[in-house]
């Protein structure tokens, strides 16, 4: 081995149960970066991961408040559009004199 930073793993070998097993024990290096170059590969990528998730939510938030300021002042309230909307609905299931000259009120409709 050159002067590179290692890791060293050591095992030794009890049996099991009732085997005593034969007292072996097993030492094996490796290379650090190359042991743990998947854990930086995903720590790299978590991390990526986060700063976009991190600047989309500021982008969006930033986006809502935009579009919300508007409509908070131009819309009218939620019961107020309630309002117009049971109005609307009322007047469209209301008879309609079209073409008699008699207007648009059901009781000038009466033939």
């Amino acid at each position: 081995m050159s002067g590179d930073a290692s890791l060293l793993g050591y095992f030794h070998s009890n049996g099991f149960a009732t085997y005593p097993g034969l007292g072996w024990g097993v030492i094996a290096t490796q290379d650090q970066d190359e042991a743990l170059s998947a854990a930086s590969a995903l720590t790299t990528r978590i991390l990526i991961v986060a700063a976009i998730a991190r600047c989309s939510s500021w982008a969006l938030r930033r986006f809502s408040r935009v579009v919300r300021a508007p409509s908070a002042v131009v819309s009218p309230s939620h019961h107020e559009t309630l309002a117009n909307l049971r109005r609307a609905s009322a007047r469209r299931r209301q008879p309609s004199c079209a073409g008699s000259g008699l207007g648009p009120h059901p009781q000038s409709c009466d033939r």
